[in-house]
This record gives structure tokens, sequence and C-alpha cells, in this order.
């Protein structure tokens, strides 16, 4: 068997699962040419080893995903990279606006919403914004004037922050938005927009909708893990049927 797999996955992920072991011996074929998938679409020129390794924490922490192990992987794997404990917590933090997100498409929904924007919403971020979700903004100020505030507090709050530049912040939005469990692509088109505003190029952001393929890997870490657990525990019966007989 070739090495290239292997190669992969130790680039992918740091080590080859027990669930890709066995993949590697059940499938060898179908393991080589889903590594070289999942390869091409994540290990890319256009993000450093410590850029990549944040924008998937940003994916796997994200309220839509809560991948614990993927989690652990991904912030062990940027601070080996050379990301800081400051650049870690700070994707943490932003990833917890994506929770937001139900209310964004819930209060149209929900009540009639005011025309215009509010006051303090300026400049071309916002332009975009009433132009995704029209009232929505206004909607807030109205109907959740103490949760408008709050929100607008936070939101300036992290956005002065320095440890994520601008461009990489709105990218690692456009991950978490852009993830198969979330789909927001009102949203990640405007992280999209702002991305390239601040200096992110098109090949940039196309990489980064790219590294949401890596998520299929968990299929094959799920359904080859319990393939194994089912397996074990007939072979398990059949010899406690044996002993008895």
């Amino acid at each position: 068997m070739s090495a290239a797999p292997r190669e992969r996955l130790l680039d992918l992920f740091g080590e080859v699962t027990p669930a890709w072991e066995r993949l590697l011996q059940a499938d060898a074929d179908f393991a080589d040419a889903y590594s070289r998938y999942l390869h091409t679409a994540v290990v890319r020129a256009e993000f450093t080893p410590r850029e990549r390794e944040l924008l998937l924490l940003a994916h796997d922490v994200s309220v839509t995903v809560l991948d614990e192990a993927g989690v652990h992987r991904r912030v062990a794997r940027a601070l080996a990279a050379g990301a800081t404990e400051e650049e870690v917590l700070t994707v943490i933090e932003l990833a917890t606006f994506i929770a937001i997100h139900g209310l964004t498409l819930g209060l149209p929904l929900a009540a009639e919403l005011p025309e215009g924007r509010p006051a303090d919403q300026v400049g071309p971020y916002w332009d975009r914004f009433e132009a995704l979700f029209p009232g929505v903004g206004k909607g807030m100020e109205e109907r959740l004037p103490d949760f408008y505030q709050a929100y607008r507090d936070l939101g300036a709050l992290m956005w002065r922050r320095k440890a994520i530049e601008p461009r990489l912040r709105e990218l690692l939005l456009v991950v978490a938005d852009m993830a198969n469990e979330h789909l927001f692509t009102s949203g990640a088109s405007l992280h999209m927009r702002q991305a390239q505003h601040e200096g992110a190029t098109e090949a940039e952001v196309v990489a980064a909708v790219a590294l949401t393929v890596a998520a299929g890997h968990r299929t094959v870490e799920l359904g080859l893990s319990a393939l194994a657990a089912v397996r074990d525990a007939h072979k398990q019966g059949q010899m406690t049927t044996t002993r008895k007989n």
C-alpha cells in the first residue's frame, strides 16, 4: 500500500485514527482517493498552517457543529503551528456570534419589521447588512432594545481586538457560516465581501469555503467505529454461545 494516504492523514489530522486504520485495511482504494480529496480541499497554499488550523477551529467550535474531538485537535494543532492562546481564545469568542442567526432569520417571521436602520449602523458593512437583512437591525433596536445595546457593545468589543487581523476574522466567520450543518449563505456573503474589503483575495475566500469539505471525515470516524463495535460485539456473542455449547 502506498504511504501517500497516511502522509495526507498526518497532514490533515496529525494522526491516523483507528477508524482510518480500519478503512485503510477494508478499502485501500477508497481511503487513498478520499484522503486525496480531503487533502486537496484543506491543505492549500492560500493559508499558512496557523491560519488553516484557526479557520478549522472556527468551523468545529461553532454552535452549529460543536465537534468536541475536532475542537481539541484544532486547538492543539493551531498552537503547534504558532498560534497564541490569545488568538485561539479570540476565534472561540468570535464563533459565539453564530448563535445570533436564529434571531436574524426568526425576527422577520415573528414581527413586522420597521423600515430604516439604527442610527449607529453606519458604513459599507452596514449597507450590505441592511441589503441582506432589511429591517432586522431596526427591529432588534425597537423590539429588544436592551439586547440590541448588548449586541452592539459586544460587537464593538470584539472588533477592537487585535489578536486576529480583520481579513482573517472575516474568513473565520465565512467558514463558520458555510459549515454543512449551517449553510447560512446570506451571512457568508456578507463576510466574504467584508473579507475582500479587508484585503482577502478571491482565491482566499474560495479556499476558506473549501475547508468545510473536511467535515466529511466524521462519516469515516463514526461509521467505521460503529462497524468495528458491532462486529466485535457479534464476535463476542458467538464466542459466548460457543462456550455455552
